[in-house]
C-alpha cells in the first residue's frame, strides 16, 4: 500500500519538484479548484501552498489511523515544551555522569 501511495505521489508531481499542488491535484484527480484548494490547505502543515510527500501520505492515511495535528500557537508552544523537556533530560544525564 505504501508503494502505491508513493507511486501516486510521483504521478501527481508533474514537475518532479517533490511537491504536489492544487493544479496537479485538479489535473491528476479531476477535482474542482475549490476541493483541491481546500484539501491542500487542510494538509499543508508547512503552509507553503503545496504538499510534500509526508503531507501527502498523511492526507491519504485513513482517519482511524491519523495522529492529531496542530497549527499555530498550540503547535509552537508544544514544540517549545518538548525542547525544554529534552534539555532537562540532557542536564539530568550529564549530572548523573559526574
Amino acid at each position: 500500500e505504501l508503494r502505491a501511495l508513493e507511486e501516486e505521489f510521483e504521478r501527481l508531481d508533474l514537475d518532479r519538484t517533490g511537491f504536489v499542488n492544487v493544479a496537479s491535484i485538479q489535473k491528476g484527480w479531476g477535482w474542482s479548484p475549490e476541493l483541491a484548494s481546500k484539501t491542500v490547505e487542510e494538509f499543508d502543515h508547512t503552509e507553503d501552498r503545496c504538499l510534500d510527500k509526508l503531507e501527502f501520505m498523511m492526507m491519504m492515511c485513513p482517519p482511524e489511523y491519523k495522529l492529531p495535528s496542530m497549527r499555530g500557537p498550540g503547535h509552537v508552544a508544544f514544540g517549545k515544551l518538548l525542547e525544554y523537556g529534552v534539555e532537562q533530560k540532557r542536564e539530568w544525564v550529564e549530572d548523573q555522569q559526574q
